[in-house]
């Protein structure tokens, strides 16, 4: 029996909020052709919905817990690393190649440093051209120039926000496009490899910066329409995944404090006595007031001296031990309200999308205590009227494996409207502020779980749309695709509607 080859194409935030109206009108035949023709839904994606967790769980299938990531990791002060988690995979090509089946990882967000594998690879995020970021070192004359807008890019950036520059940025980010095709497409139409993943990451940076502007979003995704005609028409026998590792939507318009309300509902105590406590939420009041660009740039500042200190303190404060690199210091600096009072608190937030339950502290028992939050933040509502929170779930019933009592005790995401924050000020939600003259970025998802999920060709059946399904299925369903045994760690389950029996 002739073995499949599988071609999955990664659309960083695809959404089909903007894919599948461009699509039924005709802007985009590709997407309309592939979805009339396979079987597509609506891809769920971890909690947090981030690009590295959501793609780590792409190609092991595991849950975050079983590989100790509870988010991004930190930038080491230089360069994301996220090796020590990688290593917990297996990652799907790793078990392809020891079936003799050959791949191609092509700017995979998490795969850098390149690691050796029967293939070649070429690693994505965060690298420039000087980088070595291919295995073998040699497959890099073959993709050089990649990386090479990154610099460009880096400059621009810096700007970005000002209202004067938007036609260079997006020509940037369209010529990203082009230029990285223009290069990887050979790869992709060579039949020796059996499983290949190219990613495109300017469809997150994009939407950032242009979301709602229909004529921006409308000409890009075009771009990305016209390359996978091309991948489609010069791949006619193998079958083609589309899937993103989140969705997209604009920007919350007010902040929502977790903090400020548990201290409100009483789960939450501040050391000292009225006026010290006063003190401290006078001064996250007047933090709060500062446009968030501002803010965690002054953030953002502190955490680049302590990376020039040397001999920093390896002590973790209370209550989460985790390891350093395995979270943003932006995150550590938000959750560390000065003030806190560890002995009495009951609950805390962790980052914007968990409650962490100090049993220590309880005076009543542990389920009925976050029974009674879940409950609380599920009838949560502000001052008009709108519910804050979306979705509520018990730890266990998203994380499984591995250390488990280091993840929050209830992960929740809020409504598209409001984003958690790590502050203390006296309110539980605000409007938030933009800077004066500054182009305010549009378009975010750091709360949306809705991804995008496409696959067509000799294998897949036509079924037109299919529902909701999650990434960590995705693995596990290539793996059958191949006849591969399913390895017993992996949480995702088979679709099998989707395949023709081979």
């Amino acid at each position: 029996m002739e073995k499949p080859r599988i071609i999955v194409i990664g659309i960083d935030g695809g959404t089909w909020n903007t894919i599948k109206p461009l699509a039924e009108k005709g802007d985009l035949p590709t997407f309309k052709k592939l979805m009339s023709s396979g079987a597509f839904g609506t891809l769920m994606s971890t909690v947090p919905c981030r690009s590295g967790t959501a793609i780590m769980a792409f190609y092991t299938g595991k849950n975050l817990c079983k590989l100790g990531a509870l988010d991004f990791p930190s930038f080491d002060c230089d360069v994301m690393n996220y090796k020590a988690i990688r290593e917990k995979g297996p990652a799907i090509w790793e078990i392809l190649g020891k079936h003799d089946l050959k791949s191609a990882i092509l700017n995979l967000l998490t795969t850098h440093p390149p690691s050796p594998l029967n293939g070649v690879m070429l690693s994505g995020f965060s690298v420039s051209e000087k980088d070595e970021y291919t295995y073998p070192k040699e497959f890099k004359e073959k993709v050089r120039g990649f990386h090479s807008q990154r610099e460009t890019f880096l400059k621009l950036i810096s700007g970005k926000q000002t209202m004067e520059n938007e036609n260079e940025l997006f020509n940037l980010y369209l010529r990203s496009v082009q230029n990285r095709y223009r290069i990887i497409k050979d790869v992709i139409k060579d039949k020796t490899f059996d499983f290949l993943v190219f990613w495109i990451d300017e469809s997150d940076a994009v939407q950032h910066d242009f979301w709602g502007q229909e004529n921006y979003l409308l000409t890009f995704f075009q771009e990305i329409d016209k390359n996978l005609n091309d991948i489609v028409e010069n791949n006619p026998d193998s079958n083609i995944v589309i899937f993103s590792d989140h969705g997209f939507d604009a920007v919350p318009i007010y902040e929502f404090y977790p903090k400020s309300w548990l201290k409100k509902e009483g789960y939450l105590h501040l050391k000292g006595g009225a006026i010290q406590q006063w003190l401290i939420q006078i001064i996250n009041s007047f933090i709060i007031k500062i446009p968030g660009i501002y803010r965690y740039k002054f953030i953002g500042f502190f955490n680049t001296i302590k990376c020039l200190i040397k001999g920093k303190n390896k002590k973790e404060d209370q209550p989460f031990k985790v390891e350093r690199s395995w979270r943003l210091k932006k995150t550590q600096t938000e959750s560390r309200v000065i003030g806190i009072d560890w002995s009495k608190t009951v609950a805390v937030n962790y980052d914007f999308w968990g409650i962490k339950i100090l049993r220590e502290n309880l005076e009543r028992d542990y389920e009925e205590v976050r029974e009674e939050i879940m409950e609380k933040m599920r009838q949560l509502k502000d001052k008009n009227g709108e519910k804050i929170i979306k979705y509520v779930w018990r730890r266990e019933e998203i994380f499984s494996g591995g250390d488990v009592q280091k993840f929050p005790d209830i992960a929740y995401l809020p409504a598209s409207k409001f984003l958690p924050t790590g502050f203390l000020p006296f309110s539980i939600t605000k409007k938030r502020r933009a800077a004066p003259g500054v182009r305010v970025t549009p378009g975010g998802h750091m709360i949306i779980r809705e991804g995008i999920f496409l696959a067509a060709g000799p294998d897949i059946k036509n079924l037109g749309g299919i529902g909701e399904l999650n990434v960590l299925d995705l693995a596990p369903t290539i793996l059958t695709m191949f006849k591969i045994e399913i390895p017993g760690d992996m949480d995702g389950r088979v679709l099998k509607e989707i395949m023709y029996e081979r």
